[in-house]
């Protein structure tokens, strides 16, 4: 019934039992209390903040080579 001969088929052996053993990896998360200090920190606007600064790298370097072009005239 499929790409296997009749006499292929028959010379087959079935593997019984468990061919490769399932482990879960058990998480290493740390746990910790929070403190007024974490509390205070401004996660999402800490990364907005760098977002922002990593995408004017290229404007913020041309406006200081203009600017340092400037001074020189």
């Amino acid at each position: 019934m499929g790409d296997s001969s009749p006499e292929d088929l028959a010379s087959v052996t079935q593997v019984l039992g468990s061919v490769l053993p399932i482990v879960k990896p058990r998480p290493t998360a740390e746990l910790i209390s929070i403190t007024d200090e974490l509390k205070a920190v401004k996660g999402y606007q800490k990364l907005r903040l760098e977002r922002m600064n990593a995408r004017l790298v290229g404007v913020r370097k041309k406006k200081a080579e203009a600017a340092e072009k400037e001074d020189k005239k």
